[in-house]
C-alpha cells in the first residue's frame, strides 16, 4: 500500500525486482488516495513490469481494509504484504518466508527488520508488554547475538507486523483477513 512518496515505493519495488532471486511473484501495489503528479509518473513507470499490477483504494486510510482489498485482487496461494518504505536486502528472504509459511502449524511469518542505522525495528512481536505488545529486539544492533542467539534464528512469536508478513491466502481468508475496526495499529497483531 501507498499514497504518495514515489521515492519510497520506487526504491521498495526495484529492491524486489533486483534483488529476489524467487522468480514466481506478483506486486500489487495499492493506491491509497495518491495525488502527487510524480506519483503517477513513478506508477506508469513501474507499471511497465508485466509481474506488476496496480488498484486504488479509494476510502480513508485503513491498513486493515487496505490489506483486505489488496488480498481479494491477489492471485498466489500465498500472500507477502510489504510496508513501501521497505528495501529487501537478502536475496533469498521470500524463499525462507515461504519455507516456513507452508508448515502446517505457521500461521504467519515475519522478518528482522532492519532500520537504516543497522539497529532492529521488528523480530517478531511479544504480547502483553506495556499492556498491549512491543516488538522483539527494538533498537538492539542488527550483528549482535545477544541470550544464544535468539535474534537470529528462526522462533516463534504470537504475532509478527504486517510491515512484512508473508501468510497462506487460504488461512487470511479464513480468519477473516485484518480486523477494519483497527484501522492503524494492532490489526495485523490481532
Amino acid at each position: 500500500p501507498f499514497k504518495d512518496q514515489p521515492g519510497l515505493l520506487i526504491s521498495c519495488v526495484q529492491s524486489i525486482l533486483n534483488k529476489t532471486h524467487y522468480e514466481n511473484y506478483e506486486i500489487l501495489l495499492i493506491d491509497n488516495n495518491s495525488e502527487e503528479e510524480e506519483t503517477s509518473q513513478a506508477l506508469r513507470s513501474l507499471l511497465q513490469n508485466d509481474q506488476i499490477r496496480s488498484y486504488t483504494f479509494q476510502s480513508e486510510f485503513n491498513f486493515a481494509a487496505i490489506n483486505n482489498f489488496a488480498v481479494e485482487q491477489a492471485e498466489g496461494d500465498y500472500i507477502l504484504m510489504l510496508n513501501n518504505d521497505t528495501e529487501v536486502i537478502a536475496h533469498d528472504w521470500v524463499r525462507a518466508m515461504l519455507e516456513q509459511a507452508q508448515l502446517k502449524n505457521v500461521g504467519g511469518v515475519g522478518a528482522k527488520l532492519i532500520y537504516a542505522d543497522c539497529t532492529v525495528q521488528h523480530a517478531g512481536v511479544i504480547l502483553g508488554v506495556g499492556g498491549m505488545a512491543t516488538h522483539a529486539f527494538h533498537g538492539f544492533w542488527e550483528e549482535d547475538n545477544y541470550y544464544f542467539g535468539n535474534m537470529n534464528v528462526i522462533r516463534e512469536y504470537a504475532a509478527v507486523s504486517a510491515a512484512c508478513l508473508m501468510v497462506a491466502k487460504q488461512d487470511y481468508l479464513a480468519v477473516g483477513g485484518m480486523d477494519e475496526k483497527l484501522a492503524i495499529a494492532y490489526n495485523d497483531v490481532d
